[in-house]
């Protein structure tokens, strides 16, 4: 079995502290190429990415939203890796994408038919584990609390393609294709709910997962408040962001990626 070469892109601000962990977690899953859109880190990311030997381009444009920074990004990413990467996958530093079943990603794309484009995998989201204060330790095997399967926060997604397939993005979570077809990480169809791009109607389990760390300690969400203020994401992570997932997101205990 021929083994594809497998990218990510990802956009970053102000992660030092955590992203050499996170490449050294996607490296163990086969990823070879990395493409980190700095923006405006003030905290030493890009000297972190440069020492782990990744692709840095810098990234921010003043004049447009986060969320449209990102999509620029993603599209960028995916043009640059076209005829370089067999699939890319586009996620944040906060979520971490691997292969199941004893299997890394890269042996489980290998193993996806030629007619699929892209897969959207579904998130597990994770909570503090009522840590007020950051503690030594990587993200992964600090938190382990999570929230049920069957809770719909998991019914969003993010995206692993083939960049020649990509003709362009229609969240930061989707892509639209040229060719190929859009399964989730079952192999299944892809079918989002109604007028939402970044969510499916229905869950599923599969051979690939994504841990998404989106609070961690209460201590690192303020950081993280702090962090985002003036990228143009008015409300979405204030206190209630944090309170709503916590009331669900520490229910289930899950060590799957601690040993990966």
């Amino acid at each position: 079995m021929t083994i594809p070469l497998l990218a990510i892109c990802a956009i970053a601000r102000n992660e030092a502290s955590y992203i050499e962990e996170w490449i050294a977690f996607h490296r163990r899953q086969g990823v070879t190429l990395f493409r980190i859109y700095d923006n405006a880190s003030l905290d030493g990311t890009s000297e972190v990415c440069r020492a782990q030997g990744v692709e840095l381009i810098y990234w921010n444009d003043v004049s447009s939203d986060f969320d449209q920074q990102q999509t620029a990004a993603y599209l960028d990413g995916a043009r640059q890796m076209a005829g370089r990467a067999a699939w890319v996958g586009f996620i944040d530093i906060d979520e971490f994408i691997f292969g199941r079943y004893g299997r890394t990603l890269a042996k489980t794309l290998a193993m996806m038919p030629a007619g699929v484009g892209a897969v959207a995998v579904q998130q597990r989201v994770f909570g503090s584990g009522g840590q007020i204060t950051r503690v030594a330790g990587g993200v992964v095997e600090r938190f382990i609390h999570c929230a049920p399967l069957d809770h719909s926060e998991h019914l969003w997604f993010k995206t692993i393609a083939r960049p020649d397939h990509v003709d362009g993005f229609d969240s930061v979570h989707s892509v639209v294709l040229r060719a190929g077809s859009y399964v989730m990480q079952d192999g299944s169809p892809l079918v989002r709910k109604p007028g939402q791009y970044q969510s499916s109607r229905h869950a599923a389990e599969g051979a690939i997962g994504l841990h998404h760390y989106m609070l961690k300690s209460l201590e690192e969400f303020r950081q993280k408040q702090i962090k985002w203020v003036d990228r143009g994401i008015p409300g979405r992570l204030d206190d209630s962001y944090f309170l709503w997932r916590e009331g669900f997101a520490n229910l289930i205990e899950c060590r799957e990626a601690i040993d990966l």
